[in-house]
Parts: structure tokens; sequence; C-alpha cells
């Protein structure tokens, strides 16, 4: 992982485990923390992205919006937040990068205020920090 690419408060893997980043020590570092609150210093070298599954949503409250998968022939996934302001899919003719999902959120009004492609966790928490989008992943596999 990139330095550049973390901000506090994102969720990244290290040796195995879920944790989030507290501090951002220097060029090299940051500091994690696991939920009972243990803080340590590690290189950004160790950390690893977490993945954006199916799974993963849908333990966070997401689920599928059946009525477009259907229009889908093919295995095409639709995911959208509780609050229907996020959908998130994996439809080939949306995606034109390396990346494994396409992103949109409205706001409130359901105007469209973000679209994007991405894979990992922290991405799409930098993204909803940047619309200003209270995004809330407590439930990891």
């Amino acid at each position: 992982m990139k330095i550049e690419e973390l901000s506090i408060g994102n969720l990244v893997s290290y040796r195995g485990k879920i944790y989030s980043i507290f501090s951002i020590a220097s060029s090299e570092t940051v500091e994690l923390y696991d939920y009972i609150f243990n803080i340590f210093s590690c290189h950004v070298n160790e950390l690893d992205p977490i993945k954006i599954t199916e799974e993963l949503l849908i333990k966070n409250g997401f689920f599928h919006d059946f009525d477009t998968e259907v229009a889908y022939p093919d295995d095409s996934m639709f995911l959208v937040s509780p609050d229907k302001q996020i959908t998130l899919h994996n439809a080939k003719d949306y995606i034109n990068s390396e990346n494994i999902l396409s992103v949109h959120i409205d706001n409130s009004d359901f105007n469209s205020i973000a679209n994007c492609e991405l894979s990992y966790v922290h991405q799409l928490q930098n993204l909803c920090t940047l619309v200003n989008y209270n995004l809330k992943l407590d439930a990891f596999l």
C-alpha cells in the first residue's frame, strides 16, 4: 500500500487481522489500533488493503437490487446501502479499469455527487469522506 492512499480511520489488514489507522506517524509508518484500543506502530509495507466483497457489504446492511440485477444476463451484482444513497456494482459495461466495482453516491436529495471505480475498503471510505457521507463499516469477516 502507499501511504498517500491512507487516512486516519481507514480499515486495513495487518498480519491477517483488521485494524483502523489511528495516525500517520511518518512517510513510512502508521499507528494502528484494534477495537480494544491497543495502539501500535508498523511500516506501511506491512499493510494490505481489504477487498470489498459482497459478503462484507451485506454484513454491513447493504442489500441486493434484484430488479436491476435481473436486467443483466451475466452474474452482475448490484448492492445498495440501507439509505439507498450508495450503489456498488460489478457490471462489466460500467467498469473500464482494473477495479472490481463501480460506485455511485447520491446526496440525501438523491442528486448524484460521486461516481468512480474502486476495489478496496479504504478507497470507499476515502470517497465517502470526500463527499461528506457517513459510512459505517462495523461488521467484518
